[in-house]
């Protein structure tokens, strides 16, 4: 056989196997843990999620500080089960360098609103830890 016909051979069951996959899993992208990352950035009216990790569909959601703690809610965005980068979610407010904010996931319950405090709380771990993060908002 040929060697130009063996990488043609090859390239046609990489992307055989590849969809597959996609078919057997529903076309949802295969996840195994939630979890959420994202850095210190500029102040503006805006937070960018660096990484997403959703195992059920879901709001990514953007807390204010109450001394230590997430407190008012400043935005939200809704997310489908994945994988997901540099999620923007725009915010209701303007905020300040040196606030810290926290990014917490939420999951949805289905009803095609987000609603809380109430049925779409906060995405949890095995060990019942909300999964979220925080970062420092820095001079824009």
């Amino acid at each position: 056989m040929k060697k130009e016909n063996v990488l043609i051979l090859s390239a046609l069951l990489i992307i055989a196997l590849g969809m597959a996959w996609y078919l057997w899993f529903g076309g949802k992208a295969v996840v195994n843990a939630d979890r959420v990352s994202v850095v210190d950035q500029p102040a503006r009216d805006r937070v960018v999620v660096e990484n997403i990790v959703l195992k059920e569909p879901g709001y990514v959601v953007i807390y204010g500080d109450a001394g230590g703690m997430p407190g008012e809610m400043l935005g939200n965005g809704e997310l489908i089960v994945g994988r997901h980068k540099n999620v923007v979610v725009f915010l209701n407010r303007e905020v300040k360098q040196g606030e810290t904010l926290y990014v917490i996931l939420h999951r949805d319950d289905g009803d095609g609103g987000f609603e809380f405090p109430g049925a779409d709380g906060p995405v949890t771990d095995e060990t019942s830890r909300i999964i979220l993060d925080s970062f420092v908002v820095l001079e824009s």
